[in-house]
C-alpha cells in the first residue's frame, strides 16, 4: 500500500474521531473522546504542543484516507521520548504500527539526538507489545495499576531501547 507521514490538520478531525472513538482502538486508553468537539480539543492540544511533540497522521496515499497515527513526545532535557501509535482497525495486520515505531524510533534517535526511547502499554494489549518487541524495544518491567481504564485499574509494562542499541 502506498501511505505517507504527514502533519495533523483540523481538518482531519472527522478522522480523527472515527479513530479515536472505535472500541477496538479506545480499549486501552484512559481518556474518552465522546463527541466531535472532544475530538476538535483534541487536536488543538496536539497542535499547540508542536515543540514538545512529532504527531503524524498515517495516510493512504492513494485514497487519501486515514490509516492511524502516531507520535513522540520529546523531552531534549533528559534526552528521552515517549512514543505511541494508533491503527484504525480496518489496517490491522498489515504492519503499519511496525513501521510507525520504527519512523519514530528512527526520528528520536536520528533527527532528535535522543538517548532513550520508551512506549507504554496495556498488559493486555498483545498487539501493540508484538509491535514493540519488533521494533527493539526490550520490556523494564511491570507498572502496577499504572491506569484506570473505564473505573478499573489496569497494568502496563514499559519498554525501552537506548541509543547505543539502536540497530536503525
Amino acid at each position: 500500500m502506498n501511505f505517507a507521514y504527514r502533519p495533523l490538520f483540523i481538518e482531519d478531525k472527522e478522522a480523527i474521531f472515527n479513530l479515536l472513538t472505535n472500541d477496538d482502538v479506545s480499549r486501552y486508553q484512559s481518556w474518552v473522546i465522546e463527541t466531535m468537539e472532544d475530538t476538535e480539543a483534541y487536536i488543538h492540544q496536539m497542535l499547540s504542543l508542536s515543540d514538545k511533540m512529532h504527531y503524524r497522521v498515517i495516510e493512504d496515499k492513494d485514497s487519501n484516507k486515514l490509516i492511524g497515527i502516531c507520535r513522540i513526545t520529546l523531552n531534549h532535557k533528559h534526552q528521552k521520548g515517549e512514543i505511541g501509535y494508533m491503527i484504525h482497525p480496518d489496517y490491522w495486520g498489515n504492519g503499519f504500527a511496525t513501521h510507525a515505531a520504527k519512523y519514530l524510533v528512527q526520528y528520536g534517535f536520528n533527527d532528535q539526538g535522543l538517548n532513550r526511547i520508551y512506549a507504554v502499554t496495556d498488559i493486555k494489549n498483545t498487539g501493540s507489545i508484538r509491535v514493540l518487541e519488533k521494533t527493539g524495544l526490550q520490556r523494564e518491567g511491570l507498572m502496577r495499576q499504572d491506569k484506570i481504564i473505564r473505573g478499573r485499574y489496569r497494568d502496563s509494562f514499559m519498554y525501552s531501547i537506548l541509543k547505543n542499541e539502536y540497530r536503525g
